[in-house]
């Protein structure tokens, strides 16, 4: 093996010695090499949905041309060049979108081979947030409550049927951030109301409920004065006055029908009832309790106490002398 070796290398310097003095040069041949990039250079390129960017170095010994497939978020710094050391940067625009997309770039040379790089970019995460706790207590006398939504998510309101009488919304939606103002009418009954309102996405799920509860009105049942009345026995209009808010009942007594009532209800908080005592014309003080009743149960109690007709005795003369004839 050795020995054929070296043969083999003697013929190859003389064949070199023989071309070198005949005086005629081989011509050469340079094959193009295309492209080549960095070592460690990635052809497959994932951003976030904030986009970004990320620069190639390759060295190309043909002209060379870059096209995007979508330049509207995938943008090359440079679209061509010639033979030589370059570089250039690609730039992702931020994806507004959920979805992700995907493209790419071809680098092509002059003499029709490419080199394609693919790009990812995920879209954004769900967002969906509100002010406050989700559930709003309000007053018997209504007014405006705003929710602050933050959300890249589309969606509808749904308020219950039955509380669209006293609950609505009027909603402003930018790209991001947007406002929902829920108007809550006046609440004139004594019973609490509830409504639970649901933010639903476009795929029919519940991204968020808001519970809004209104106060009831408060019960007011309140005399005005003392509920002791005194009367003299010449009878007399003795008025009463009531604030309230509740409808109610005056029930004097069967025995009391020295007692009767001209009632002056106005719509205002204060009543003005009238009550008209008679004259006892007996020789005793009479009393009578009198019952207001309000329609949710409570009750307030007169005590009316009529002083008794004056009792006396008058003679013209205590003495008199009488003739023998009598009288």
């Amino acid at each position: 093996n050795l020995f054929y070796s070296i043969v083999a290398l003697m013929l190859l310097f003389c064949a070199s010695c023989t071309s070198g003095t005949s005086g005629v040069d081989e011509p050469v041949v340079n094959t193009p090499i295309g492209v080549v990039f960095d070592e460690g250079t990635s052809m497959n390129l994932k951003f976030e949905a904030k986009g970004g960017t990320h620069t190639f170095n390759f060295t190309s010994d043909l002209d060379w041309t870059l096209t995007s497939s979508d330049e509207t978020w995938i943008k090359p710094s440079r679209k061509s060049g010639a033979p030589g050391k370059h570089n250039f940067t690609l730039s992702v625009e931020t994806n507004t979108t959920l979805d992700t997309r995907r493209g790419d770039v071809v680098l092509a040379t002059s003499d029709g081979n490419e080199h394609i790089i693919f790009v990812e970019q995920s879209g954004e995460e769900e967002i969906f947030k509100i002010t406050g706790s989700g559930e709003y207590r309000i007053n018997p006398n209504g007014g405006n409550v705003e929710v602050k939504v933050t959300t890249n998510l589309e969606y509808d309101v749904e308020i219950p049927s039955d509380a669209n009488s006293w609950l609505s919304v009027a909603d402003t939606r930018t790209v991001r951030n947007e406002t929902l103002t829920f108007t809550i009418a006046k609440n004139e009954t004594f019973d609490e109301r509830r409504a639970e309102v649901k933010l639903v996405g476009d795929n029919g799920s519940v991204l968020q409920k808001i519970v809004f509860v209104q106060n009831a009105v408060a019960e007011e049942f309140t005399l005005v004065g003392s509920n002791k009345i005194d009367v003299d026995y010449t009878g007399a209009e003795v008025k009463v006055e009531l604030k309230t808010n509740l409808d109610y009942d005056i029930i004097i007594p069967a025995v009391a029908e020295w007692i009767t009532t001209a009632e002056s209800r106005v719509t205002s908080r204060t009543d003005e009832i009238v009550f008209v005592v008679s004259e006892n014309k007996g020789f005793s003080p009479r009393t009578a309790k009198v019952t207001i009743k309000a329609s949710t149960g409570k009750t307030i109690n007169l005590e009316f106490e009529q002083s008794a007709l004056d009792v006396y005795m008058e003679l013209d003369k205590t003495d008199h002398i009488f003739t023998k004839d009598g009288g």
